[in-house]
C-alpha cells in the first residue's frame, strides 16, 4: 500500500513523492520571523504554536504549505524564495547574481549574530592571551556562528569556553 503525500512533498506521476523545500528552509524561515517582528507574530502568521516555529527554523519539522504562504504573506517574501532559497527574495525584486549567496541556498548573514560571535571570541583570546592564526581564528568564528544559526540563539559560556580552549590547544 502506498503511502499518502504528506504537505511537505509533491506527488509526481509514478505515485512517489520528492521534498519541494530546500536545505536552509530553516534559515528563511527565521528570517521571516525577524521581519514579522517576533516569532510569536510570526507563529501567528504560520498559524502554528511558537514551538512548531521553532521546530521550522531548527529544521528539525517540515512546514506546511499553509504556513509557508503565512509566513510570506506576512514577511513580504516570496513563497519561491522562502521554498528554495532561489529567484527574488521579495515579489518585485530582481533576482541575485548566479554568484550570490543566497542563490547557492545558502543562508543570508545575519550580521548583528556575526559581529557578537566575532567580538565575543575576541575578548575571549585577549583574556585568555591566545594568538591564533586568522585561518585558525576564522575556523573558530565560523563553527560558533553556525551553531548560532542553527540553533537560534548564541553558544552557551562553558561550551564557547571549550571550544576556544580546544582551539588554543591544536
Amino acid at each position: 500500500m502506498a503511502r499518502k503525500a504528506t504537505e511537505s512533498e509533491q506527488a509526481i506521476d509514478n505515485g512517489t513523492t520528492v521534498p519541494i523545500l530546500a536545505e536552509g528552509i530553516g534559515t528563511r524561515i527565521k528570517a521571516a520571523a525577524d521581519k514579522i517582528g517576533s516569532r510569536k507574530k510570526a507563529a501567528g502568521a504560520a498559524g502554528v504554536s511558537d514551538d512548531m516555529l521553532y521546530k521550522y527554523i531548527r529544521e528539525t519539522s517540515t512546514p506546511s504549505f499553509a504556513a509557508m504562504a503565512g509566513l510570506c504573506r506576512e514577511s513580504g517574501y516570496s513563497l519561491d524564495w522562502m521554498a528554495t532559497g532561489e529567484g527574488a527574495a521579495r515579489a518585485g525584486e530582481v533576482s541575485a547574481s548566479p554568484a550570490a549567496p543566497s542563490s547557492l541556498g545558502r543562508p543570508d548573514i545575519d550580521l548583528d549574530a556575526l559581529e557578537e560571535v566575532v567580538s565575543k571570541i575576541r575578548r575571549m583570546f585577549r583574556e585568555r592571551n591566545i594568538n591564533l592564526k586568522p585561518e585558525a581564528e576564522a575556523r573558530i568564528v565560523r563553527l560558533v556562528y553556525e551553531y548560532y544559526l542553527r540553533q537560534g540563539e548564541a553558544m552557551d559560556e562553558a561550551s564557547l569556553d571549550n571550544v576556544i580552549e580546544l582551539a588554543a590547544f591544536r
